[in-house]
């Protein structure tokens, strides 16, 4: 009897221990290394699985959403993996600026240059006024609609006018002139502010008639009549970037000549955005403007057609 009752019991024990170790052995995690069921490597606790990969969770730039990695869109177990490094294709890009970049600073006048002849800036050479405020002699001009007014520069192609106040006189503005009429002619303002236009802001003059100008972070503001005068011999581009004007009769002037107008962060209001009148010459057909991310304001002339003529591109206004 005795010997029965320590077989049971040597029983009892051995085959309590055999579940117990089954147990544990069941409950053991597996590590990042371990291999599961069917021979797959087992995803690490911090990772996602895009495209049967193990991937890191996190997403860089935050393109995606819902834990996205690589292209794949919220939830989807499709595409191709991707590192901890990769940046999510999923989502909508940043929303862009509209209006004139904040970084862009006009000038704040650090003194005064008195002249009483125009300034000539050849092709090739660079006008810096250092942010100093232009006043010319009364003898250049008064700054009112008169014509034959001289004007504050004269700029011939290559050449460069930055870091310039023009005074509230105004006179005839800048002249754009060229010796060679040629498309490749190129006239640069960057940083240039007109406190008053006059006659004109700026005006192309003396076989000036193809090419390109380009306003940059430039600021027109008060004229009576027109602050971009291309005139009717000017076929060329007219480029506008982070550029301000405000309270001007005629924004653009439009000739008979085929000219396009291309504007790019820049707040453009004045009674008339656009202006091509039958004197100058309508502009329906003839010139074309292109507005991406401008705020703008203005009539636009019933000689234009803005169904063909205007483009506009994640714009406010007219």
């Amino acid at each position: 009897m005795v010997i029965v009752i320590v077989v049971l019991t040597i029983f009892i024990l051995v085959a309590g221990g055999i579940v117990v170790g089954v147990i544990l052995y069941n409950r053991k995690p597996a590590d990042d290394g371990d291999t599961a069921a069917g021979g797959a490597v087992a995803p690490a606790a911090n990772a996602s699985v895009v495209g049967g990969t193990a991937v890191s969770a996190s997403v860089v730039g935050g393109a995606g959403s819902g834990g996205d990695t690589g292209s794949g869109s919220s939830g989807d177990d499709s595409g191709t993996g991707a590192d901890s490094s990769d940046t999510g294709g999923g989502g909508s890009g940043s929303t862009q600026h509209i209006g004139v970049s904040p970084s862009v600073k006009l000038c704040t006048s650090s003194g005064t240059v008195n002249i009483s002849d125009t300034i000539v800036v050849e092709s090739g050479q660079t006008y810096d006024g250092k942010c100093q405020t232009i006043v010319p002699a009364s003898s250049m001009g008064d700054g009112s609609q008169t014509e034959d007014q001289k004007p504050y520069f004269k700029l011939y192609p290559g050449g460069t006018i930055k870091n310039v106040i023009l005074s509230s006189n105004g006179l005839d503005g800048i002249w754009f002139v060229s010796d060679t009429a040629s498309k490749d002619d190129v006239w640069t303002l960057e940083n240039v502010t007109w406190l008053d236009i006059g006659e004109d802001a700026c005006s192309f003059r003396e076989n000036a008639k193809d090419g390109t100008l380009n306003l940059i972070g430039c600021s027109m503001t008060k004229a009576n009549d027109k602050s971009i005068q291309a005139g009717n011999s000017f076929g060329g581009t007219i480029n506008l970037v982070d550029t301000r004007m405000f309270d001007n009769y005629q924004t653009f002037r439009v000739g008979v000549e085929p000219q396009t107008y291309k504007a790019t962060n820049c707040e453009l209001k004045g009674t008339n955005l656009i202006y091509g009148g039958a004197y100058q010459g309508p502009c329906n057909g003839v010139a074309t403007f292109e507005f991406t991310n401008c705020k703008l304001g203005g009539g636009i002339h019933k000689l234009c057609d803005p169904a063909t003529q205007v483009k506009y591109t994640n714009c406010e206004g007219p």
